[in-house]
């Protein structure tokens, strides 16, 4: 029996469509990602499509990761040469030979969050801002924002009028850029925006990737921004093999950039788009996604469509309203410590599972999943029965233990942070958090991340310079954690004076 064969029909339709735009509404729990990996194993076995000229694209690293597996699963020899990366990453490998036209070189730097604020800090004093009237932070959203809509500074400048907030933001976004330029950088965004100019710029080098990538496919479309629309059509204009996966109805990530027309409107930006909708279910029961299609059906704008799945109807919905989060915490607590389900498959149920954690992080002191997390403990559930946004650190935790104590039974506490907090002497819980997210991000890939953060912790209060506290050879293990300084590792009397 062929691969192909336990495909659903829509699946397989979706899949043996190879030759013009594409646009597949994929459901929840549809299997997009599995219609995506068949239809590049397609491509290849079937119609003789080099891997060379495939490239698929993704959000995360992580996603990414999990496309690659299953393209090599099933497709083995050559799939190291198709492209599946993200946006950002691709962008990088193609700077990287063609940079130098735009007046970079090629070993440029890329900017992260602590590059670009203390960047910021330098256009500040030099310009002289009112740090009363405008803050750091705000200054780097909108010029961020402005790079999503691929605005530059004289646009922005043009833009504000004589509005004095926004023209004084247009200045400082042009100086922020003049020095970005000067010091051979870029920050995150400008990864994309640099790339669009590039292939606006040189048609030489975009013909290139052009032959390069005769067929493209992107996943979650509905969340991309205007300037990762324009590379994607810039890239797929010669052939228009462009397969987009996506669904405006988990749309979520407005705040972010991401513009739901890209998705809307993709018929009209593509004409002679085939439009195939997999809106078979393998996650639910019918009677979960009545419900759901009762209440998505009211947005305004959507393209429709119906789930429904050959689950069976399931048990009826529970409908419960509560005056508190904690009264919401205990209930779903209780509920999950009674069900016949382990711990492990229903995590991913609670709160939308990884993704919304790592979102609302700042938040999860006052929400009902941390409530829920200290009620469970009450109740005698393991503490980490939850995909908690502290998966990953709960691996690098367990490899730092402290007089018996693991990072599971730190984690695990919910008045932690609290605690981790108190013990810095910062005067606020944002400006806590602010710091926390600064190495988070910095510093995950690192087997020392607990070590780390409880370092930085440490050269906040003690107000101690970075080099009496970083370990000597550590500089090539980690990524940067403030400044050029690296990798802060703590005693273990001092991680356990934490406690």
């Amino acid at each position: 029996m062929s691969i192909y064969d336990t495909l659903n029909p829509k699946q397989k339709e979706a899949v043996l469509h190879t030759d013009g735009p594409l646009l597949i509404l994929a459901g929840a729990g549809s299997g997009k990602t599995r219609v995506l990996t068949h239809r590049i194993a397609y491509l290849i076995d079937e119609c003789g499509v080099n891997p060379w000229n495939i490239m698929a694209i993704t959000f995360t690293n992580k996603a990414a990761g999990e496309m690659r597996e299953r393209v090599d699963d099933l497709v083995g020899f050559g799939a190291e040469s198709i492209w599946v990366s993200t946006f950002h990453s691709s962008c990088v490998r193609i700077l990287r030979r063609h940079i130098e036209s735009l007046g970079y070189t090629t070993s440029f730097s890329i900017y992260d969050s602590d590059d670009q604020k203390t960047l910021m800090r330098q256009v500040f004093k030099a310009m002289n801002v009112d740090t009363k009237q405008f803050k750091e932070r705000s200054v780097l959203a909108a010029i961020s924002s402005a790079k999503d809509k691929l605005i530059t500074p004289e646009e922005f400048l043009l833009n504000a009028g004589a509005d004095f907030r926004e023209k004084k933001t247009g200045e400082i976004y042009k100086e922020y850029q003049k020095q970005l330029r000067k010091n051979n950088a870029l920050d995150f965004d400008d990864l994309i925006v640099k790339t669009v100019e590039l292939f606006q710029n040189n048609p030489q080098v975009l013909d290139y990737y052009q032959e390069r990538f005769k067929y493209i496919m992107v996943d979650e479309y509905q969340d991309t921004n205007m300037a990762q629309f324009k590379l994607v059509s810039l890239l797929a204009s010669k052939y228009r093999n462009l397969c987009v996966v996506g669904d405006d109805d988990q749309s979520i990530y407005r705040f972010r950039g991401a513009d739901i027309q890209n998705i809307l409107s993709f018929e009209h930006t593509f004409p002679g788009t085939k439009v195939i909708k997999l809106e078979q279910n393998y996650r639910s029961t019918q009677n979960i996604l009545d419900a759901a299609n009762g209440v998505i059906r009211h947005n305004f704008g959507r393209k429709d469509k119906t789930l429904w799945t050959a689950n069976g109807e399931g048990d009826k919905i529970l409908f419960k309203q509560f005056d508190t989060a904690r009264d919401e915490a205990d209930f779903v607590a209780r509920q999950i410590r009674d069900s016949s389900y382990s711990y492990q498959d229903q995590a991913g149920e609670i709160g939308g599972g990884e993704e919304y954690y790592k979102c609302y992080y700042p938040f999860l002191d006052y929400s009902p999943e941390l409530a829920a997390l200290r009620t469970c403990r009450d109740l005698g559930i393991p503490g980490n029965f939850m995909d908690l946004p502290y998966r990953e650190i709960l691996a690098a935790c367990e490899k730092s233990r402290s007089e018996g104590l693991t990072g599971d039974r730190l984690l695990s506490d919910g008045r932690f942070f609290q605690k981790l907090y108190q013990k810095t002497g910062l005067r606020s819980f944002d400006e806590f958090w602010e710091k926390y997210f600064e190495i988070q991000g910095l510093c995950m890939e690192s087997e020392n991340w607990f070590e780390m953060l409880l370092g930085y912790c440490r050269m906040i209060r003690e107000d101690t310079p970075p080099e009496q506290i970083c370990s000597e050879g550590c500089e090539a293990r980690c990524g940067r954690l403030h400044h050029n300084h690296r990798t802060l590792v703590t005693s273990d009397s001092f991680i356990s004076s934490f406690l």
